[in-house]
């Protein structure tokens, strides 16, 4: 997914990184500054009170924007998934899914922190077990807490692997960072597309599409009805599936605008990305 549409996907990556760091500039700078201003004019506890009070809403905007941005993210590869041309803009398309997925965020974070409490191993647990919280809000549209139990439910049936999938994602999706983090723009969406393919795989999505080439066997091929061998002598025929004269192969799905055989349940045409 990554290597078909890599250059959108870099320029994702270029506008989160920069909307992080000018978020994490004016707040640190607004701390700083004020607390310049009133250090040496209020007593130790009012100015600290002060200073909580002006740096909260900066650290809630930069936490809302992430999860806004990582929304975007997941529906941008939901949205090639199904066979889209997908845009920079795309980013910053799930706003109509930020409530629930901030609600998702605050309660996830706190589960995963308190099992982070107990001896670490069962924060990680927790994680693991709703690690499709996320993508089932922007997909599904489904509540917070029924994400949370869906998420649950499936990854429970193969917990450890799941654990060990995510935690190698991350690995991955971080590995950019020691090429001068430079390298985190092609790392970083690998976590989004590898999501959604794993999402995929374990909910099912309608028009989804496979990025594989789709292994050949000739031995798996089916005879339709009314095929026949040629008769022993007969000269050969030519290669390919012998329909009968009285059978008429189906027309396959075309694109509306450009005339692309379709995939089967496609919602976008894969060439010129118009609505299938």
């Amino acid at each position: 997914m990554f290597a078909e549409q890599w250059q959108v996907w870099v320029l994702q990556s270029l506008v989160v990184f920069a909307a992080i760091l000018v978020l994490a500039a004016c707040g640190f700078g607004a701390f700083m500054g004020f607390g310049l201003l009133m250090g040496s004019t209020m007593q130790d506890s009012s100015a600290g009170l002060l200073l909580f009070l002006i740096l909260a809403p900066f650290v809630f905007i930069f936490w809302a924007a992430s999860i806004a941005l990582t929304c975007g993210m997941y529906k941008t590869a939901f949205k090639q998934l199904q066979g889209g041309k997908i845009q920079v803009s795309d980013v910053f398309s799930a706003m109509d899914c930020l409530g629930t997925a901030l609600l998702a965020g605050l309660c996830t974070s706190a589960l995963v922190l308190v099992g982070l409490v107990f001896c670490v191993i069962p924060g990680i647990i927790i994680a693991g077990m709703l690690h499709f919280t996320i993508p089932l809000i922007v997909h599904q549209r489904l509540s917070v807490f029924d994400a949370m139990a869906e998420s649950k439910e499936t990854v429970q049936k193969n917990l450890l692997m799941f654990i060990l999938f995510q935690f190698v994602v991350q690995l991955i999706a971080q590995s950019g960072q020691y090429i001068c983090y430079v390298g985190l723009l092609a790392t970083f969406p690998l976590q989004f597309t590898i999501g959604v393919i794993a999402y995929r795989d374990c909910f099912g999505v309608a028009g989804a599409r496979s990025f594989q080439p789709p292994p050949v066997n000739p031995a798996s091929y089916s005879r339709p009805p009314g095929w026949s061998a040629p008769e022993q002598g007969s000269p050969a025929s030519p290669a390919g599936p012998h329909w009968p004269p009285s059978a008429v192969a189906p027309e396959p799905p075309l694109c509306g605008s450009c005339g692309t055989i379709l995939p089967p349940g496609a919602r976008f045409c894969p060439a010129c990305g118009g609505a299938g």
